[in-house]
């Protein structure tokens, strides 16, 4: 969101001032973390669902899905512009987000009936009383990373530092689990940035000391430098997944769709790796907002390193 970014952006030059005023540091950063929470979490509205005429239960012949533009929904995106969808006889509606917690609300509140997540949002809204079902995995990660002004190389070097993260999910989780792990001497304070978008344009700015990433915005922040302090394929963590509302999914035509719309999903994954990022440039930048150089980047850093393997 626009007014966000404008919020989180403009602090920018505050904290700067704070770290050269040292007698003010603490209290400047406990007042930043204050805003930066009341500000980032003005996106977990869904005002694309709100608008909608339709909710998924009133219309079962369509799959309304809440994505965001990270790479584990790029699938989705090419069969949608591919029309595998439509040549395959069904109906999938594509409601773009920029955080976890609107794609959670699409799905709380029944605008959607498939949503991207992760498992530890998805355990916390099972918890909550949404009833889900889990559709697949996904080889999503998440890299620790930090700016390069701080040279920070460490976890454990993050002492009094601030670090972007979405609460209640995998980044937080394992952001967490890091934390203990370094035993740092002082906190590192975890701040709540749900635009991902957003918690990438913080880190290169100087904004925030460290940010949790996935693709793309990992691949952007290392092509710029910054240092990856963790990655967590590294310690065996899977938690990317996508969701179906129960009360949808048990329905057996539904199922049908959802299990047609996996298939669709593994063909288009399979046409990604076949072809390369640069081939799908115009999603790329439409969807996700990123500049042939960004595109560049993810073309040689993750298409032509999945082919090396080969």
């Amino acid at each position: 969101m626009p007014e966000i970014e404008k919020i989180a952006l403009t602090l920018q030059s505050i904290f700067a001032y704070g770290r050269k005023m040292k007698h003010i540091y603490k209290p400047l950063s406990t007042m930043l973390l204050s805003l930066l929470l009341i500000a980032c979490n003005g996106s977990e509205t869904a005002p694309e669902a709100v608008s909608r005429k339709k909710t998924q239960a009133e219309d079962l012949n369509t799959i309304n899905v809440a994505v965001m533009p990270t790479l584990d929904c790029l699938p989705l995106y090419v069969a949608e512009a591919s029309d595998m969808f439509s040549r395959n006889g069904l109906s999938v509606n594509l409601m773009t987000y920029t955080s976890q917690m609107d794609c959670d609300t699409a799905i709380q509140r029944g605008w959607a009936g498939v949503s991207v997540s992760d498992k530890i949002r998805a355990d916390r809204m099972a918890t909550a009383g949404t009833e889900l079902q889990y559709l697949f995995f996904t080889d999503t990660y998440w890299q620790l990373i930090a700016n390069s002004r701080s040279r920070i190389h460490e976890t454990s070097q993050l002492c009094n530092k601030m670090v972007a993260i979405t609460r209640h999910s995998a980044t937080d989780t394992y952001a967490t689990m890091l934390i203990g792990r370094a035993r740092a001497k002082a906190d590192i304070f975890k701040v709540q940035v749900n635009d991902v978008s957003i918690r990438l344009k913080m880190l290169q700015n100087n904004s925030v000391d460290a940010a949790m990433l996935t693709e793309p915005y990992a691949t952007i922040a290392r092509r710029n430098g910054h240092n990856v302090l963790a990655d967590s394929r590294n310690d065996g963590l899977r938690y990317g997944v996508f969701v179906a509302a129960e009360q949808f999914s048990r329905q057996a035509a539904y199922r049908q769709k959802l299990d047609k719309m996996k298939e669709i999903y593994d063909l288009a994954s399979d046409s990604v790796r076949k072809y390369g990022y640069l081939h799908y440039k115009d999603i790329l930048r439409d969807k996700y907002r990123l500049t042939e150089g960004n595109i560049k980047m993810l073309e040689k850093d993750l298409w032509h390193k999945t082919n090396d393997k080969k």
